[in-house]
């Protein structure tokens, strides 16, 4: 080599390390530059990292704000929607009762305005309008919140003015039944005092029906008004005509005889027993039928054409039958004595 038993001078010496030293400053120049390149780059990331870190709580805290406005708005919905429905349902309510009150009210005028003719039908009227607004009263409503014509005001003045028409003063016990001829002019009474008594429509007693031995449970009259079946605790039923004279006794049941009563064409006569038996009579008191049941038999009456009967038993059925005394129909579905039954 060229160097090979080679010296260097003074002067390359220095210049060799004069190189030497220019190379170091060099690289670590360079070494200085890549630090602050690394220093900046590294701020960079850090800058970059603060503003993402920065930007995502900006947007948590956006959304938790954004959450709570929803749960306050829907609270505030919800709140909404329960006024809208309590107003509604308020509203209602008041429109409900006031319609309520309103006819209340009229009814309570027309129950005072027809007691100006006539007295029962206002009465019953005012009566039904009362129960009414006293259930209503029940419902926390004060009656203070109704009109003076309302139904206890017109009910008050109706039982203030109205006229009884008769009392029918004469039987010495209590008095079973009581019933109308059919043209609504005389009246017929059945007593635990043994008779039966025929009155006309003003209360004057026509005719006492003397011959009974036991408590008279039912009396009635024929359609034509002319006669009167009665019904007796003595075992018997019997006709009378309409001035107390007997013309029949029927005597074929072994217990009380609790009703009678004529068909429509006024020729048979229906008894009930509590032989557990009803009984068909032609009117001159021949016995045509046996109806028999399992128990008592409360009552008897005819259909309009007079050919079926329908009865009421305390074996818990109402049963149906013709003229003969054949059963048509069993009427089941009572848990209890039937006490009486008709046809329409």
């Amino acid at each position: 080599m060229w160097a090979e038993n080679k010296n260097l001078g003074s002067s390359d010496y220095q210049f060799f390390q004069s190189s030497q030293g220019l190379e170091k400053r060099e690289i670590q120049r360079v070494r200085e530059l890549e630090n602050l390149e690394l220093e900046i780059n590294l701020k960079a990331e850090r800058k970059k990292l603060d503003a993402t870190d920065k930007a995502n709580k900006i947007l948590k805290a956006a959304n938790q704000k954004a959450k709570r406005r929803i749960r306050i708005g829907s609270m505030i919905l919800t709140f909404s929607l329960i006024v809208v429905v309590l107003a509604g349902t308020w509203a209602f309510k008041t429109i409900t009762e006031t319609q309520q009150a309103i006819r209340l009210e009229q009814e309570g005028v027309d129950a005072t305005q027809l007691f100006e003719s006539q007295e029962i039908e206002p009465l019953v009227l005012a009566m039904h309008a009362g129960q009414e607004l006293q259930e209503v009263i029940k419902s926390g409503r004060s009656l203070k919140e109704y009109p003076d014509n309302n139904p206890q005001s017109a009910l008050k003045i109706i039982l203030d003015n109205i006229n009884e028409q008769n009392q029918l003063q004469g039987h010495t016990n209590a008095v079973r039944s009581a019933n109308f001829s059919l043209d609504g002019q005389h009246i017929v009474t059945a007593s635990f005092d043994n008779t039966a008594r025929v009155w006309d429509i003003r209360g004057k007693q026509l005719a006492v029906l003397n011959g009974h031995t036991g408590a008279v449970l039912n009396a009635s009259f024929s359609p034509d008004g002319q006669r009167i079946v009665t019904a007796s605790k003595d075992n018997t039923a019997r006709v009378w005509d309409i001035k107390g004279n007997q013309l029949v006794e029927f005597n074929e049941h072994k217990s009380a005889v609790l009703s009678a009563s004529f068909s429509p064409d006024g020729q048979h006569i229906v008894t009930a027993s509590r032989d557990e038996t009803a009984r068909v009579w032609d009117i001159r008191g021949k016995q045509l039928a046996v109806l028999k049941h399992d128990n008592a038999v409360f009552s008897a009456n005819f259909s309009h054409d007079g050919k079926r009967m329908v009865t009421a038993s305390n074996d818990n059925t109402a049963r149906v039958w013709d003229i003969s005394g054949k059963q048509l129909a069993v009427l089941k579905g009572h848990n209890g004595a039937v006490l009486s039954a008709s046809f329409s």
